[in-house]
């Protein structure tokens, strides 16, 4: 049942990916043609490398999309995200191509980006009344007197932003501290801005400095498999049997997904509150002989409030982003029970009785969580989502010499807002 699952998980990822690659979800903006006039309608998003090469644009949810590329339009915008306008730029093979870049500081100075895959992320800067210059970073292979050779960070872009912004010598030192990426340019580029025209008014891209937090429902299927070891009298009810079959129960709750934008797109932390179930049945016979043997009936039953804390990578772009995440989970229980029902023969004396399988119970459970899962965006703020989870704790015995632990594959669905 657990690879029937499992496969059924693995063919619902599958099926949305092959969907969602055709599907464009439209976002509020503007398009502006090659004569300034401004156009408001609804912009196709779907990635920061596909947003360099065209834009579908329709008036309104009931009209007919077109695609622009670069050479049809000055540039375009969204409403909540991002700015683009068209530029020339050389190729590999110097050919010179219209390409959409966004804009993350438009002013004296004003600072473009383009991204060209997953690793391939390029930085411009546009002076007023100057040609589009690219900021460089090399990695140079370089040989010692020794012969041994190494890799040496190169940063051009140091001197470019040195040359164009010596008429700010505020700037000077934070210029070697700058980083090639988006955060760190930013700052530079406004701070630069601010010292050479503090008058003028300037663009800068919102990199989002606050925390986003998004609420999600979950539900889903639980599969526990527990295990007993140890010493204690209990053992020999738990050992002697056949063992647990796995329990499946339904699992259900609430989470938070918290993330810093500004720090990192990818990396955020997954908080949340599920309620889980599990119940165990058993028996086991210890037999002598037709007159003598004994029958034990046994079961174990335990509901908990549990608070999962896990680090969650999500791939950032696209309308279908993955997710592996990892953590531990704590367990409060709610409700347990368990009993063994003993009948005994002794010849001609037939016995029953009725006993607690475990006196004392952990109220607290403790384990490690994993597992892996998919984003799939509706709209800029609702995204259903498919996981599948591996937790491992320490089990509802409380008796050091009963050791009990609970294996559980849970897999879940939900939406989040």
């Amino acid at each position: 049942m657990s690879k029937l699952y499992a496969f059924s998980f693995a063919l619902l990822l599958t099926i949305s990916f092959s969907f969602v690659q055709a599907q464009v979800v439209y976002k509020p903006g503007y398009i502006t043609t090659p004569e300034d006039s401004r156009i408001e309608g609804l912009l196709g998003y779907r990635n920061e490398v596909s947003h360099a090469q065209g834009i579908m644009f329709k008036r309104d949810e009931m009209a007919t999309e077109r695609q622009y590329l670069p050479h049809q339009l000055k540039g375009y915008a969204f409403e909540q995200g991002g700015r683009y306008e068209a530029m020339p730029l050389a190729g590999a093979d110097s050919t010179v191509k219209q390409v959409f870049l966004e804009v993350l500081v438009k002013g004296t100075a004003s600072l473009y980006y383009l991204k060209m895959g997953d690793l391939n992320e390029r930085f411009f800067i546009k002076k007023q009344g100057e040609e589009l210059e690219e900021l460089l970073h090399e990695v140079r292979r370089l040989q010692m007197e020794s012969g041994q050779k190494y890799n040496a960070d190169v940063k051009l872009y140091v001197g470019t932003l040195t040359q164009h912004f010596l008429d700010c010598q505020g700037t000077q030192l934070q210029i070697e501290q700058t980083r090639l990426k988006q955060p760190s340019l930013i700052k530079l580029f406004s701070r630069y801005n601010t010292c050479v025209t503090p008058s003028e008014e300037q663009y800068v891209k919102d990199t989002g400095k606050g925390l986003r937090v998004r609420l999600g429902l979950l539900a889903g299927t639980s599969f526990t498999n527990s295990q007993f070891s140890g010493n204690h009298a209990s053992t020999l009810d738990l050992q002697n049997s056949s063992g647990f079959e796995t329990s499946r129960d339904l699992t259900a709750g609430l989470s938070l997904d918290i993330v810093a934008p500004g720090t990192s797109e990818k990396i955020g932390l997954h908080v949340g509150v599920m309620y889980t179930q599990y119940a165990f049945e058993g028996s086991y016979e210890i037999y002598e002989s037709d007159e003598v043997r004994r029958q034990f009936n046994y079961n174990l039953k335990a509901s908990h409030l549990k608070v999962p804390v896990m680090l969650r990578y999500t791939y950032p772009k696209g309308i279908l982003r993955p997710f592996v995440q990892a953590g531990v989970q704590n367990g409060f229980v709610i409700s347990k029970e368990s009993n063994v029902q003993e009948q005994s023969k002794y010849y001609n004396t037939n016995r029953e009785k009725e006993y607690p399988l475990l006196d004392a119970y952990r109220g607290h459970e403790q384990g490690f969580l994993g597992g892996i899962g998919a984003l799939l965006y509706l709209t800029e703020q609702t995204s259903l989502t498919v996981e599948g989870r591996y937790e491992i704790n320490n089990g509802i015995s409380a008796y050091r010499e009963l050791e009990h632990s609970n294996r559980i594959a849970s897999f879940l669905i939900g939406i989040m807002f």
